[in-house]
């Protein structure tokens, strides 16, 4: 045992949440400032095998150049080995058109995986404390957040751990002075231009005129949101099964019952999180309270709402191009379908399809070429078991077929009528009967999802 506490605290909170083993390889993240030169001196007196890597941002002029040769000399002294790549920051920010904070954030982490692949090292660990998890929690609030934005940081997500995020502020400034470690101040953190630095600065100081012990209050409190982020994440799992369902390559998300809606735009957060839909959620949820038909776009899909709930499809407006069939058996695809066609005798053996997805209609009565195309207005056709013409629009309708797929529905026809709408009813001069002697069979489909 150290006769530093925050060595102790250290090895037990890593030792807790199972963030990696002495005989991991483990990449650090070290800029030069206080936290990650404390974490780097930690983990090298704990016997760690560390490699370090150190992003230049370019930012700051002399002042990076010096936290990199700061951070150079450390790992000289301390044999460890050292890694460096400079980044035009700036450029990128106005490439990807977001912040300079944002940038520097995606450019650093995309590397650390990149390198941390390449050295096959098991975890890249970064010097995230205390402070940081409640300024992120404050910082979520503000942006408006799921349940999972109330828990803050955690220690492990994914490849990153974060050993420090138990310790304060207050407890790694005493250990740096008390063991005389080098580091590098960054000016740019007092600035509260900064949405962060705002916080840190100039909110927080209130809480804890209020309650002295305010971060560890806190610390207490994202403890037990994290808990219940847990626990909701099982019914969100569970309420995915029931309220998600796939048609070729749409998804539905059909609208809860009433008590679930209280919590859908949390839902949503989760959904959209875990399938990686980069689609702005206010607004996304906000459709759920607007009128039919309204959408939200994003890439090159978009989200529309429908009665029951909201589609999500491409966004492409374009419409697929008819295909046709001229001798059978055949098989032809027609996005998202795929349609089968055979032929066969009849037999008393053979039992009618029960599925809407597969069709038996009279051969004889079909003339060739067969065509696949999407409906079109004024189409038509006379039901099984019907009498009288019955418009295609008002038995898609019927069916409950939402407007996202209704737009590009197709119809099976040949040379003289629409001899059937897939997975609702086929024309009812079509269908097979006693007199039937050879059957048309068509089965249609849905092609997996491409998003």
């Amino acid at each position: 045992m150290s006769e530093y506490a925050l060595e102790n605290a250290c090895a037990q909170y890593i030792e807790k949440h199972q963030l990696f083993t002495k005989n991991d390889s483990l990449l650090l993240g070290v800029s030069g400032g206080k936290d990650s030169m404390v974490l780097a001196s930690i983990l090298h007196k704990m016997g760690y095998a560390i490699i370090v890597a150190h992003c230049n941002f370019r930012l700051r002029g002399q002042a990076s150049d010096s936290d990199e040769q700061l951070v150079q000399q450390w790992c000289k002294q301390y044999d460890v080995p050292f890694h460096i790549k400079h980044f035009d920051t700036v450029a990128f920010a106005e490439k990807e058109n977001i912040s300079i904070e944002m940038a520097a954030r995606e450019l650093r982490y995309n590397w650390f995986e990149d390198i941390r692949k390449n050295l096959k090292a098991q975890a890249i660990a970064v010097a995230h404390h205390l402070n940081d998890h409640v300024e992120t929690f404050m910082l979520n609030i503000t942006r408006g957040t799921g349940i999972s934005g109330l828990k803050g940081i955690v220690p492990k997500n994914g490849n990153v751990v974060r050993p420090l995020l138990f310790a304060s502020r207050q407890m790694i400034d005493a250990y740096a002075y008390d063991l005389q470690i080098p580091f590098r101040t960054d000016h740019t953190n007092e600035d509260v231009r900064f949405k962060r630095n705002f916080i840190r600065h100039e909110i927080i100081p209130h809480f804890q005129q209020l309650n002295p012990s305010f971060l560890n209050t806190m610390q207490q409190n994202m403890v037990r949101f994290e808990h219940v982020a847990r626990f909701m994440e099982t019914q969100f799992e569970t309420m995915e099964q029931r309220l998600v369902t796939q048609n070729g390559t749409d998804l539905f998300i059909h609208f809860p019952e009433e008590v679930e809606m209280l919590v859908f735009t949390d839902f949503l957060h989760y959904f959209f999180k875990k399938n990686e839909f980069n689609a702005p959620l206010a607004e996304v949820a906000a459709l759920a309270q607007l009128q039919v038909g309204k959408r939200v776009l994003f890439g090159n899909q978009q989200i529309v709402k429908e009665r029951s709930g909201l589609v999500i499809s491409k966004a492409s407006e374009d419409t697929p191009h008819s295909v046709q069939v001229v001798t059978f058996p055949g098989k032809v695809q027609f996005n998202p379908y795929e349609f089968t066609f055979t032929t066969f005798d009849v037999s008393d053996e053979l039992a009618m399809p029960q599925g809407a997805n597969v069709v038996w209609l009279d051969a004889h009565k079909i003339e060739l070429p067969v065509s696949i195309r999407v409906w079109q207005p004024g189409d038509t056709m006379i039901p099984f078991g019907m009498q009288g013409n019955r418009k295609i629009k008002k038995m898609l309708t019927d069916a409950k077929i939402s407007n996202v797929a209704r737009k590009n529905y197709p119809v099976v026809c040949d040379k003289s009528a629409i001899i059937w709408l897939p997975g609702i009813r086929p024309h009812n001069h079509f269908a097979v009967s006693a007199h039937t002697r050879r059957v048309l069979c068509i089965a249609i489909r849905l092609l997996p999802a491409q998003f």
